[in-house]
């Protein structure tokens, strides 16, 4: 099994939302703006992307 890196999954993310339609504002290692337009109407999106360790329980 392949373990992705936060830039790999950055990637596969902005393709993923490009085909949704949304342009992509700003991208940085792991943090994407997007906007969605319609009309007069739009929406501004933040997805961020980082490494993260489990919880211990």
């Amino acid at each position: 099994m392949k373990l992705y890196s936060v830039t790999d999954l950055t990637k596969v993310t902005q393709q993923a939302m490009r085909e949704l339609g949304l342009t992509i504002v700003s991208s940085s290692r792991g943090n994407l703006v997007l906007r969605q337009t319609s009309g007069i109407v739009s929406q501004n999106f933040k997805i961020k992307i980082e490494d993260s360790t489990p919880e211990s329980t």
